[in-house]
């Protein structure tokens, strides 16, 4: 399952912002010869690249606040405003993510088994268990990435669905322009511009359309180098002062995944469910940049994001359903009639949600 589609239980954010100034970020240039299909290629095949740098994301995020809902008000904060990164990566489990946000900084060192977080006003070092690679998740600062986002953007693309789109200078690299058009009319994505070395496939730039007007999701690079750093730069060495403690592999999402009793539908909304080997409660549905995640939620937390909806998006268009727009993604909150909560979410069309609303009330999941 693509990173992509374990995206948040609630949204997106849109990007109101260009990251640096046009002259000098965006600057066209004269075209590579390089063609799109074998520019596919290359960014799905970077992966092993090593290289370090400093980007910077940009968005904004209307996520609702809610007490119980503290991992997802994380999400927003990344999505919803200037987030700066410094990585230095030599492959996926290893690597290093110094995040600064309005909210403060956190550094992350990942290695084979897990990650060490460090928070420096606090003095305090957390140690969590690496996720397992088909577990659901909720996005984390790695995820901004442009190369991440590239990659996970374009993995199940097919070459018939890209076309170039030029040349740019991008933190010092002629980058090559590779524009994708969901073929899914059910998706609520109209493009994805993705700018890539030419010669490494690595992903310097991607911006996320929900409209011809501006990028609903864009993160680039400002500063590169693509030799791979140095393992001291990675490895995470425990300060004798610090306070240490531990946690657990399980988020909000992941835990909902694991313990709540539903079977998800094989396909919803015409969309096809995607196989997963740890397949609990929470359904997958869709391809590539068209996905539909159905979550069924506890009662306290579907009461509080009920109430929570309503006051962005108005009073029930239907009694049992309440429908909000976060950017790109869409959300519904269902009541069936045993009155559980369930959570449809993703970038899909508010059509191809009431559709799938209708077949999970005609039909509500049974329990395992």
């Amino acid at each position: 399952m693509r990173s992509w589609q374990r995206w948040a239980v609630v949204a997106v954010g849109v990007t109101a912002l260009a990251l640096v100034p046009e002259a000098v970020a965006h600057r066209p240039l004269s075209g590579s010869g390089i063609s799109a299909a074998t520019l596919l290629e290359r960014i799905n095949a970077s992966e092993a690249a090593g290289y370090s740098g400093y980007a910077e994301s940009v968005g904004t995020l209307s996520l609702p606040q809610a007490d119980q809902l503290d991992e997802v008000d994380d999400v927003g904060a990344l999505f919803g405003g200037r987030t700066q990164l410094r990585v230095w990566w030599r492959g996926a489990a290893d690597w290093r993510l110094d995040t600064l946000t309005p909210f403060g900084e956190s550094d992350v060192h990942r290695d084979a088994s897990g990650t060490w977080t460090w928070d420096y006003e606090r003095s305090r070092a957390t140690r969590t268990t690496v996720f397992t690679e088909s577990q659901l998740r909720l996005p984390d600062a790695v995820d901004l990435l442009p190369p991440e986002v590239g990659r996970r953007l374009l993995s199940e693309a097919g070459p018939e669905e890209v076309t170039r789109v030029g040349s740019r200078a991008i933190a010092g690299v002629t980058a090559a322009g590779l524009r994708l058009v969901p073929a899914e009319k059910q998706s609520s994505i109209s493009r994805v511009d993705v700018w890539a070395d030419p010669d490494t496939g690595l992903t310097l730039r991607v911006d996320v359309y929900a409209s011809a007007k501006a990028a609903a999701v864009s993160t680039t690079f400002l500063d590169l180098d693509q030799s791979r750093p140095a393992a001291s730069a990675t490895a995470f060495a425990l300060p004798a002062t610090a306070r240490l403690s531990e946690r657990g592999d399980r988020d909000l999402l992941s835990g909902i995944d694991r313990y709540t009793d539903a079977s998800p539908p094989a396909t919803l909304a015409g969309l096809a469910g995607i196989r997963r080997v740890d397949a609990q409660s929470v359904g997958v549905y869709g391809r590539g940049v068209t996905s539909l995640v159905l979550t069924p939620l506890p009662y306290s937390i579907g009461d509080e994001l009920r109430t929570t909806l309503a006051t962005l998006s108005g009073p029930p268009k239907v009694g049992t359903r309440v429908l909000a727009a976060f950017g790109p993604v869409h959300v519904l909150l269902l009541t069936d009639r045993g009155g559980r909560y369930w959570l449809l979410s993703g970038t899909v069309t508010e059509a191809t949600l009431q559709r799938a609303a209708d077949e999970l009330s005609a039909n509500p999941p049974q329990r395992r």
